[in-house]
């Protein structure tokens, strides 16, 4: 989920399906729900995983989109 730190409003969720365990690359376009590029600024990326007996684990970093 990517969240603008400004507005705190969530812009996109991006959903995974089931993968192997290890390292996993998901790639953000910088574009919201509608399809548009977001503004400009600084976003909240949070993950959150969830394994095959049901228990989930949050993570959160920073990302900041420049055009």
């Amino acid at each position: 989920t990517s969240m603008n730190l400004e507005s705190r409003s969530i812009l996109r969720t991006i959903r995974v399906g089931e993968v192997a365990p290890g390292s996993v690359t998901v790639r953000w376009d910088g574009r919201g729900e509608n399809g548009s590029l977001v503004a400009p600024g600084r976003y909240l990326i949070a993950v959150v995983v969830t394994d095959s007996l049901g228990q989930s684990s949050r993570g959160e970093t920073l990302a900041r989109v420049d055009y």
